[in-house]
């Protein structure tokens, strides 16, 4: 499954959890049924405060609730565990079908985070806190802020704490972050990709890229960069065009494409793939991405004799972004054809041939 389409489906996923959220509290506000009560409950023993006087306390059944400064009940006692959170919010456990599964609810009893997490941890740093959630049908983590808002349209793979930097990782790539009491701020991307059994490295470590593209954006990046690559090399633009708009291929160029001399290309290998930002004539700021292709060039010379050559070309993709998006609007190689051997040089023998290494899929 491509990154896209996993960011497809990631939306999809939340927008449901979301949808499922906003349901669950409407009948919630119906009922009441775990609100506020005039039910007189067994109280065994009081336990966390929170600043505003509320109490979490152990009910019959060894069972949790949270009663108010005045010993009202506002959260019946129907949770395996309860720990205040947040402003106003309660991370609870219940046994449900015969698992032990975490969420958040309110004092109003309304489910703000599903009970869909193995546990749900809280982390800090000089004032600013977040949450981890360990999802319980595979293990994947999703982080919430204060008002258990996902930080993260997004869930990742593995989550590591050192100090106070935090590493996620989806797949190969991987995202760092220092936390402290300016939020979440990202510090460096490495996005691994693939493109023609080709992999490559996007490293971005540029505080001005990092604060305007998020993760997802920068995935996209690397997303546009094998799809653009795909089309360059084999003139499949199936999946570029999932990127452009419905513009179509306007704007994008295959390598070398009015070389009539040329008879197959084939891609050995990516490397310096970078992003940087720049400003057109007409003011319109852009983002780029510069790739170069190592690459193998079958050709016929002026005697009508196959010749195989290898060279590096360099090839710009150039994106426009909102706040929210990012979207490729042309791509092309920088020289308009290879240098050719001259006629007196010794070409055979001096090609590089592609080694094992460069033939395996890395």
């Amino acid at each position: 499954m491509s990154r896209h389409i996993k960011i497809v489906v990631a939306a999809l996923l939340a927008a449901v959890i979301i949808l499922a959220v906003a349901i669950i509290r409407f009948y919630s506000d119906v009922s009441k049924n775990t609100g506020s009560s005039n039910t007189t409950e067994e109280i065994i023993r009081k336990l966390d405060i929170d600043a505003d006087g509320n109490r979490i306390f152990e009910g019959s059944g060894s069972f949790y609730g949270v009663v108010d400064a005045n010993d009202k009940v506002i959260v019946s006692p129907e949770w395996a565990e309860l720990t205040f959170a947040g402003d106003g919010f309660c991370i609870a456990s219940k046994r449900i079908n015969s698992k032990l599964l975490t969420g958040c609810i309110d004092y109003e009893g309304n489910i703000a985070v599903p009970f869909v997490y193995r546990n749900i941890v809280e982390k800090s740093s000089d004032e600013f806190r977040f949450y981890i959630a360990e999802s319980d049908s595979d293990s994947s983590y999703v982080l919430y802020d204060t008002d258990f808002n996902p930080c993260f349209m997004r869930g990742w793979e593995s989550c590591e704490i050192s100090g106070n930097e935090l590493v996620l990782a989806d797949g190969e790539s991987t995202f760092t972050y220092a936390y402290g009491e300016n939020g979440l701020q990202c510090k460096e991307a490495v996005i691994i990709g693939r493109t023609l059994e080709r992999r490559y490295e996007l490293n971005v470590i540029s505080r001005v890229i990092l604060s305007k593209l998020d993760c997802i954006m920068l995935d996209k990046v690397s997303d546009c960069v094998s799809a653009y690559m795909t089309y360059a090399y084999e003139g499949d633009g199936k999946a570029l065009r999932q990127f452009t708009d419905g513009s179509g291929l306007k704007g994008f160029s295959q390598m070398f494409p009015e070389d009539e001399r040329i008879t197959s290309k084939k891609l050995l290998g990516i490397s310096d793939v970078f992003i940087y930002s720049e400003k057109s004539d007409g003011g319109t700021d852009y983002y780029c991405a510069s790739v170069i292709a190592d690459t193998q060039i079958k050709y016929t010379d002026e005697n009508g004799t196959e010749q195989t050559m290898r060279d590096e070309y360099k090839a710009i993709i150039r994106f426009s972004a909102s706040e929210t998006d990012i979207n490729p609007v042309s791509g092309s190689f920088v020289k308009a054809e290879p240098d050719y051997p001259q006629p007196d040089d010794n070409i055979t023998e001096n090609i590089p041939q592609p080694t094992e290494e460069t033939e395996n899929i890395q």
